[in-house]
């Protein structure tokens, strides 16, 4: 049986411009490392800076709800970064199914996440768009924090379809059709994780032809993703895991 002390998971704070040395951290950090984990004097974490991808171990120095006193150690790499340059181009589907995309997303390693606009997308952000960004911001951060990831995904403003298709620069390029000839797995059989790759999924519903038409006018190449039909989040989700599996390091 594995000690408690062997298997305790690292709390592990997101903290902006870390440097080393003794600082007082933001308040919504030091409500994290107080409320919800009850940490006191002397008691160790992780700090980690997503923009500069940097990380440090950091030990308590005064605890209070709204503001913590710790010191910094010596700066190091993160030691979990995206491995491989995937950008998915998620169609925005109902409810609360972009904030579970965000944070899967997140955790399986996508460098980019570009959130579109289709005709089957039942909501319309409009003016809202803004207040839901930094929102998604946030949830991109907590993840990274759950999942261990040293960085976060560039989460690009909602787009248009057709806007999305012409500003997707990876040379390598799929989407999603359940009836498409060609299998994931034959599409990527040569793909390695230094190449840019950009995916496109549906929403609820899936792409029009026409939609579809347009992607691979795009340059996206149809592929089919397993004999059942997903729920877009669930698709998302899946296809990053697969792309992660093909990323991994062969031995």
């Amino acid at each position: 049986m594995l000690r408690a002390e062997a298997v305790a998971r690292v709390i592990r704070v997101a903290v902006e411009d870390l440097a080393e040395g003794e600082r007082t951290l933001p308040e919504a950090a030091s409500r994290y490392l107080v409320r919800v984990h009850r940490v006191g004097e002397g008691a160790p974490f992780v700090a980690f800076d997503p923009s500069a991808r940097v990380e440090a171990d950091a030990t308590v120095l005064d605890a209070h709800k709204q503001r913590v006193r710790c010191r910094v150690g010596p700066l190091r790499p993160a030691s979990a970064l995206a491995s491989a340059k995937v950008t998915l181009l998620w169609g925005l589907g109902k409810g609360d199914k972009i904030d579970h995309v965000i944070r899967d997303a997140t955790a399986l390693g996508v460098e980019r996440l570009v959130v579109v606009s289709t005709e089957r997308s039942v909501p319309r952000l409009g003016e809202r768009a803004r207040e839901r960004s930094d929102r998604w911001q946030q949830i991109a951060l907590d993840a990274a924090r759950q999942s261990g990831r040293g960085d976060v995904p560039e989460l690009s403003p909602p787009a248009a379809l057709e806007q999305a298709l012409a500003e997707t620069g990876a040379p390598r390029r799929i989407v999603l059709v359940p009836e498409a000839e060609l299998a994931l797995a034959q599409a990527l059989a040569d793909w390695h994780p230094g190449e840019p790759l950009a995916a496109l999924i549906g929403p609820e519903g899936g792409l029009t032809q026409e939609e579809i038409e347009q992607a691979v006018a795009a340059g996206f190449v149809p592929v089919r993703f397993g004999p059942f039909v997903l729920r877009t989040e669930t698709a998302a989700t899946a296809l990053l895991g697969a792309l992660l599996a093909f990323a991994e390091p062969r031995r």
